[in-house]
Order: structure tokens, then sequence, then C-alpha cells
């Protein structure tokens, strides 16, 4: 499994707007997401997540500050390439501006707003509980169409052992 990270900007605690943005090339292209991508050897998943959204939109956020709020495992059996182990973070202070790039169109959600339809599946199970501030550990299995959920599972992850990553 390929170990990614995801971070979600948001305006507001409790949360009022996140930053998704439009995914216009790579893997899950014309979908809604949030920022993020693989982590190097040499990073820790904050670090990678740091990385990745200034790289994407141009937001400088330092690993100290990104809130680790989800771990997710992806299980495509029938593309046992595209399994991977999310690390998702929240970040509550950065400098900049978002900006579009080559692989992101970024834009700001209502919490209450959020078009699901145009995500992942798998978003509808845990995206609500991590903008309601609920740290969570889940565990998805898609079906073979690589779309549907197939399985899910999400639990309250009160784990400390990921802090300070």
């Amino acid at each position: 499994m390929v170990d990614t990270t995801l971070v979600l900007p948001l305006r507001g605690r409790p949360a009022r707007e996140v930053l998704l943005g439009y995914k216009q090339v790579g893997f899950g292209a014309g979908k809604l997401t949030g920022v993020g991508g693989k982590i190097e050897a040499y990073e820790t998943p904050a670090a990678s997540a740091a990385r990745e959204v200034e790289e994407e939109i141009g937001l400088r956020v330092r690993p100290q500050d990104l809130g680790l709020s989800a771990r997710l495992d992806f299980c495509f059996p029938h593309r046992p390439e595209w399994s991977t182990v999310m690390y998702v973070f929240c970040a509550w202070h950065w400098q900049g501006a978002p900006a579009a790039g080559r692989e992101i169109v970024p834009a700001w959600y209502a919490v209450d707003a959020i078009p699901y339809g145009q995500m992942w599946a798998d978003s509808t199970y845990w995206l609500p509980r991590v903008l309601a501030g609920e740290r969570v550990r889940g565990l998805f299995y898609f079906a073979a169409d690589n779309e549907t959920v197939a399985r899910a599972e999400v639990e309250a992850w009160d784990d400390e052992s990921l802090e300070g990553m």
C-alpha cells in the first residue's frame, strides 16, 4: 500500500467552510477532493502534507500546525495498485491564498453544502465526522467498479501514537 496525505484547510471552529479542489489530472481526475499526495520515503506524514498543499495550491502551512484527524485505509481488490493508507490533516492556520495549479482548482465550500456526489464515495462516511471535529479511523473496500464502496468501517480514533507527525 502507498502512504498518502490529504489536507483540509478550514475556516471557523467549529468548521463552517472547507477548502476542496477539483482534481484536473492524475489519480481521481474529475473528482472534488482535499489537497494531498504521496508521502516520500524521507518525509513524515505532516511534512508531506505541508509540502503537497504548498505545491498544489500555494498555501504555506507548518507541519506542526496540522491536526491529524483521520487515518483511512482504502482497499481496491480489483485494482490493488490503487490501495492506499491516507493520513487526513485539518489546517486552520496558513500563509498565502489558495491558487489553481496544474492538478487542483481550489474553492471554498460551506460545510453544510458539500457536493458529496462529486467526491469519492467514501467521503460521505468520514468527512462529516472530521468536519464536526471528530478523529476517525476508516477502512473501505471498493467494489469491482472501483467507485462504489462495498464495505465501510469507521470508528472514533483516540490513539495518540501518531501525534506530532
